[in-house]
């Protein structure tokens, strides 16, 4: 089904583009930056070698993009990169020590910087009020309903975002994803090729030592990943969610979710959020719990098999995909203790009337210290 629909996205996404006159410029080139994203996933997936065709569809977005939409082509050209260096990492050897190591460390600090810098750049932008640039529409807005108003499952942390629409709602998804992909690749280059670390890390400008560099690295990874789960009831809604609850997500322009097709990024989206190295547990479960629930609710094949390389234990996380063992040492738990199960065991939706409370203030959730390793089998 989503092969079909990207096929018919592209026949009329062509027909557009043949027929300029006729077109609306803003819909054409967010459509076609949206079609070089959905190309990203497999391409990632299978280490494979992005086509020569890309490069025209990233040059046409680059040229054509309204100033406020240049912060979603921005993410596209770090996409590109990551993807070019993920392509290396699997088609060659790195040796600790050795300079090509290093400098391969080197561009994930420097993509790493980019995605952080263009977090900050939209920021910076939206504090100074909605006139100052185009690109404020990508404001962020996260607020926070007291706890038991939402089911637990259904949204995280009792807290959800609240964007411009959902052009931009997907941006900051991508972004996210880019992020925790690339902490990820550092985190494991710490572990892997630690001599090459310490002397990238040692000759940088801020001269932190390799463990320093690492917790702030974890950290980077919980912010992140907890925005990204947070930011699921706006891509997708889930069943156990009544009116009482849509009148709060809906406040993303366009009201929340955009149907089936919004879905299959989406999934990779949760994945990564929940198998990330260092993330709490809950974090892990509830993730789980959401892939589950959208293969009940939609059959999609993918999100079952997703939510298999996600595992809950009293020991950690892991991700049973890739052969490794991610450990995690901490004293956390669920907030409020509540423990998420899988879809089948959940008891149905409560119709009990309940006070619409009032958001509470944005605020920024703090990570606990934790102690992170991963085993991998030996090189061939």
């Amino acid at each position: 089904m989503a092969r079909q629909k990207y096929g018919l996205a592209l026949q009329h996404t062509a027909s557009w583009l043949a027929n300029p006159q006729a077109m609306n410029m803003d819909i054409s080139v967010r459509t076609v930056v949206m079609l070089a994203v959905y190309e990203l996933n497999p391409f990632y997936a299978g280490n494979l070698a992005l086509p020569p065709a890309y490069s025209g569809w990233f040059d046409l977005c680059n040229r054509l993009a309204a100033p406020s939409d240049k912060p979603a082509v921005e993410i596209l050209d770090i996409a590109t990169r990551f993807l070019e260096l993920q392509a290396y990492l699997n088609n060659y050897a790195l040796i600790d020590g050795r300079p090509k190591t290093c400098q391969i460390i080197r561009d994930a600090l420097a993509i790493d910087a980019e995605l952080d810098a263009w977090e900050r750049r939209q920021n910076s932008q939206n504090s100074q009020g909605s006139g100052a640039s185009a690109s404020s529409i990508w404001t962020v807005l996260e607020e926070r309903c007291p706890p038991g108003f939402f089911p637990p499952d259904g949204v995280f942390e009792d807290s959800y975002h609240v964007y411009a629409d959902h052009w931009v709602a997907r941006g900051w998804n991508h972004q996210r994803w880019l992020r925790l992909l690339t902490c990820r690749s550092l985190i494991e280059f710490s572990d892997r090729y630690p001599l090459s670390c310490a002397q990238v890390f040692s000759s940088s400008a801020t001269a932190n030592n390799m463990a320093a560099e690492q917790q702030k690295i974890l950290a980077t990874i919980r912010r992140v990943a907890r925005d990204l789960l947070v930011s699921i009831p706006t891509h997708y809604r889930h069943p156990r969610l009544e009116r009482k609850h849509r009148d709060y997500i809906d406040k993303t322009s366009g009201g929340a979710g955009i149907g089936v097709a919004g879905v299959p990024n989406l999934l990779f989206r949760i994945q990564v959020a929940g198998s990330a190295p260092g993330v709490p547990r809950h974090y892990t479960a509830f993730a789980r719990n959401m892939l589950e629930t959208i293969f009940a609710d939609t059959g999609m094949l993918q999100a079952r098999g997703l939510a298999e390389t996600l595992v809950v234990d009293g020991g950690g996380v892991g991700g049973s995909s890739n052969n490794s063992k991610v450990k995690q040492e901490r004293a956390d738990t669920p907030p409020g203790g509540v423990l998420l199960s899988s879809i089948e065991s959940l008891p149905p939706s409560r119709t009990a009337s309940i006070v619409v409370p009032q958001p509470q203030q944005p605020f920024l959730a703090g990570g606990q210290q934790l102690l992170w390793y991963q085993e991998r089998p030996e090189e061939s």
